[in-house]
């Protein structure tokens, strides 16, 4: 069934996540920056968290909110499941129409003939839920580390119910009950995904959450596969930067092994848009692993 959306009214905007650690309140900050040279009249909101709070306060100017996060609705045992908030983006956006966007993600400048977020967010218009959607896993495939014919198995799903790859780094959706019921469908997935699973970041893939709720939903894509974002480890990581610009609104930089050369892609981009905002502080990359303590498993 395809997902189409049933927000009345227009407030779209962009909501980013950053928490956890300071670095990705930097990262966020950068994305802000990108954002404002690729639409510029897009409003931009931030969930943040003690960690975060501080290192963006300065630049709220810069943002329609600071949206807080209470570190006890994603931790376990006092160990943070940073991943987990996006479950939760539904109730946390201030928008009715919404494009996530992971921090470490940076947007191309507009240029006559390329690749444009607004046109993409146009193209969007109506619709209820639409990932980043890659690929569709068959039954002897496994989504995340998990058995697809296993996980088909233990959530019950029907032969219509399909499982797709998400990359969550782009998540766009409308105020509705259908969406609504996607992201709480995928809250519960996360926290109790049945299946065993690849761990990610301590837990549970949040892709692998959305995916199993998605299904469950019988969501399925109006658009596929849809790729709006570059991703540097991905075979179009290998092009000319010039080629994926005229594809792709920009790159997500997932992911804690971030190759030297792309390191250097994502540092010319930030100072670029900072420098475009006249702000003389770009935060430049640094490998995940050595300050992100949930990330040093990959």
């Amino acid at each position: 069934m395809a997902a189409k959306g049933t927000a009345t009214d227009d407030r779209t905007g962009v909501l980013l996540l950053a928490i956890a650690h300071p670095n990705y309140a930097a990262l966020a900050l950068n994305l802000r920056y990108s954002l404002r040279l690729a639409a510029p009249e897009l409003p931009v909101a931030v969930v943040v968290d003690k960690h975060t709070c501080h290192r963006l306060q300065p630049f709220a100017e810069h943002f329609a909110a600071l949206i807080p996060l209470e570190a006890e609705r994603i931790a376990v045992n006092g160990e943070l499941r940073p991943f987990w908030a996006k479950t939760m983006l539904y109730g946390l956006t201030p928008f009715t129409r919404t494009l996530y966007l992971d921090a470490d993600t940076l947007l191309f400048p507009p240029q006559a003939g390329n690749a444009s977020l607004q046109n993409q967010l146009n193209d969007l218009r109506g619709t209820a839920f639409q990932p980043m959607c890659t690929g569709q896993p068959t039954a002897a495939d496994q989504l995340w580390g998990a058995s697809v014919q296993e996980l088909r198995k233990l959530w019950q799903l029907k032969s219509s119910q399909l499982l797709y790859e998400f990359n969550s780094s782009w998540l766009y959706w409308e105020q509705g009950e259908w969406a609504r019921r996607i992201f709480n469908q995928a809250e519960s997935a996360y926290r109790t995904p049945r299946a065993s699973h690849t761990v990610f970041a301590g837990a549970v893939p949040d892709e692998l959450a959305f995916s199993i709720a998605a299904a469950r939903e019988n969501w399925q894509p109006t658009r596929f596969p849809y790729t709006p974002l570059a991703n540097w480890s991905g075979p179009e990581g290998r092009e000319p930067l010039a080629e994926l610009q005229q594809r792709y609104v920009g790159v997500t930089f997932l992911g804690a092994r971030l190759s030297v050369p792309w390191q250097q892609v994502y540092n010319r981009m930030a100072v670029q848009a900072h420098y475009a905002a006249r702000s003389p502080y770009p935060f430049k990359w640094e490998d995940k692993r050595l300050w992100a303590a949930h990330r040093r498993e990959l």
